[in-house]
């Protein structure tokens, strides 16, 4: 029994053994198998890494190969527009007949001339659209001009730019298509646009620059503006500026400060000379010619009289142009300066005759109704007209007078008013005049005591004059007394009362009064001398004479007094 068993665990313990020898042997098979799989799974691993990396190599330089031979043949092309481009301008033989006059050969030899050019530009563009990099890189854009700046140049030696202001500029913009101009109208690059003003510079500005300096008249200005109107879409802005700002700029000023203002009509007023340049000048440098302007307009509406129908006419000729060129401060300023002054001494002539009117005075200040701005004009008429006008009908209609004969008065001047300033109806102020004398009307034909009509208002008296004006004869005080001072030393201080007198809606003139050899001037009804020296401004307010005022309290009493 006990060996059966022994022999029982004998058999069990070998078939253990076998199994795990089994069991071992077949994981030594499986270790060296991962071993041999594994090394082979890296080495087909870094196999494939290797032929992409030589794949990509090769890619690379396969592409490399390309862009060199693309590069070369570019460079190739490039070299070939370029000396094609180098040649001369090919010129065609102009078809002249033997009996041809040398001047139609030489029309014709010029007109060659200039499509050899345009062709050339041509080429030269082809090459800088086709070839931008070997352009850029190369600087083709400085060849381009070192070889068109002669050709222009002798295309333009006898040219004579005021007779013919246009001559070239077909050749010319077509270099700048060449050099700088793109589909969009900008320039392509800095360095190009640089070439082209350099070409501009050294070949069209010498010929402009000298008809402007020796040729060009100042006061005939049509040829020289047809030359630069032809000539500034081509001419970049820094050759533009020196013409305008060097060359036309000063010669205007230096006209205007010339022209004989004395003399009215003027033989060469200003206007015809100097608004053909508006579109020209920049804003900055037209506005520098306002002061001297108009303080010229100022001096030659000196001596007009507004009951001289020939030299108001003139007057006004010499004035309309600038109504919509000088700021509004300067052109009230002018206004307020030059010519109420005078339109108030033609109201002041008005005499209110219902018998036998006179209406010279009154269409006299009328036909300034398109120059004055609404606000002075009734502000002139209602200081100047109305109220004696007002006075008129109250006196009238107290002598029982036919009120058909009455209405149809009232009428007609309304009609007058409205006809030659229909803006005047809607002022409030007229509108007020007007409706105050329907109310005499109405008063008057009810029976009832008429209200009375507003009071003149009394001018301040003249200042007595100076010991030196005690003989002067009244008719040269009265012509002198709106005279200018001739000398300009003072008027940077009087351009200064002049805008603050405008601003505050204020007469600012001279006088024939002198004090202490200081000519008088009058800020409303305010006597003020001026010291431009000290920057000081002496005005008479009280007994005690002449002291220095602030500006502020000179516009204070001013309006006190003209209230």
């Amino acid at each position: 029994m006990d060996l059966d068993v022994l022999d029982c665990e004998l058999v069990v313990h070998r078939r253990r053994r076998r199994a795990v020898g089994h069991n071992h042997r077949v994981a030594v098979a499986k270790r060296h198998l991962g071993d041999l799989f594994g090394g082979q799974h890296r080495k087909l691993r870094l196999e494939r890494e290797a032929l992409v990396a030589l794949t990509a190599r090769r890619d690379a330089h396969a592409s490399a190969i390309k862009h060199s031979r693309a590069k070369l043949d570019a460079l190739r092309g490039a070299r070939a527009a370029l000396a094609e481009c180098t040649l001369p301008p090919s010129k065609k033989r102009p078809l002249v007949s033997s009996s041809g006059v040398a001047e139609a050969a030489a029309e014709a030899k010029a007109l060659a001339e200039a499509e050899a050019l345009c062709a050339w530009a041509d080429r030269w563009q082809l090459l800088r659209r086709s070839h931008a990099d070997e352009w850029a890189r190369w600087k083709l854009c400085e060849a381009a001009i070192g070889l068109a700046a002669p050709a222009l140049r002798k295309h333009l030696a006898n040219w004579r730019p005021l007779a013919e202001p246009s001559k070239g500029t077909a050749a010319v913009e077509r270099w700048w298509r060449a050099l700088c101009g793109t589909s969009t109208g900008k320039s392509a690059d800095a360095e190009s646009a640089d070439a082209y003003g350099a070409l501009v510079y050294a070949v069209v500005l010498p010929p402009l620059r000298y008809a402007l300096t020796n040729e060009w008249r100042v006061h005939d200005p049509a040829a020289a503006v047809a030359m630069l109107t032809a000539w500034r879409p081509l001419l970049p802005d820094f050759v533009f500026d020196e013409l305008t700002m060097l060359q036309v700029l000063p010669r205007l000023e230096s006209a205007l400060k010339d022209w004989n203002a004395k003399q009215l009509p003027s033989p060469s007023p200003p206007h015809e000379w100097l608004l053909p340049w508006r579109p020209l000048l920049p804003p900055s440098g037209f506005a520098s010619l306002a002061p001297s302007l108009r303080h010229k307009l100022a001096e030659t509406l000196l001596a007009w009289m507004p009951l001289d129908s020939a030299a108001s006419a003139a007057a006004r000729d010499l004035t309309k142009p600038w109504s919509d060129v000088l700021d509004a401060q300067s052109w009230r300023a002018l206004l307020l300066r030059a010519v109420l002054p005078k339109l108030q001494t033609a109201l002041d002539s008005l005499v209110i005759n219902p018998a036998e009117q006179d209406l010279s005075p009154f269409h006299a200040v009328m036909h300034w109704s398109e120059l004055l701005p609404t606000e002075l004009l009734a502000k002139l008429l209602l200081e100047r007209f109305f109220p004696k006008w007002l006075l008129t009908l109250q006196h009238w209609l107290s002598q029982q007078p036919d009120f058909g004969e009455v209405s149809r008065w009232y009428v007609g001047w309304k009609g007058e008013v409205g006809e030659r300033a229909p803006a005047l109806l809607s002022h409030d102020g007229v509108r007020d005049q007007l409706n105050v004398a329907l109310d005499l009307l109405n008063t008057a034909l009810g029976d009832e005591e008429p209200p009375p009509p507003p009071p003149l208002e009394e001018d301040e008296p003249p200042p007595p004059p100076d010991d030196d004006m005690e003989d002067a004869d009244d008719s040269v005080l009265a012509g002198s007394r709106w005279a200018a001072n001739d000398d300009d030393e003072d008027m940077s201080l009087r351009e200064t009362l002049d805008r603050l007198a405008a601003s505050h809606d204020l007469i600012f003139m001279s006088t024939a009064d002198r004090h202490d050899g200081r000519q008088i001037f009058l800020f409303g009804k305010v006597r003020v001398l001026l010291d431009p020296a000290k920057h000081l401004v002496y005005a008479k307010l009280d007994k005690r004479g002449f002291a220095p005022t602030s500006l502020a309290q000179l516009v204070k009493e001013a309006q006190a007094r003209s209230g």
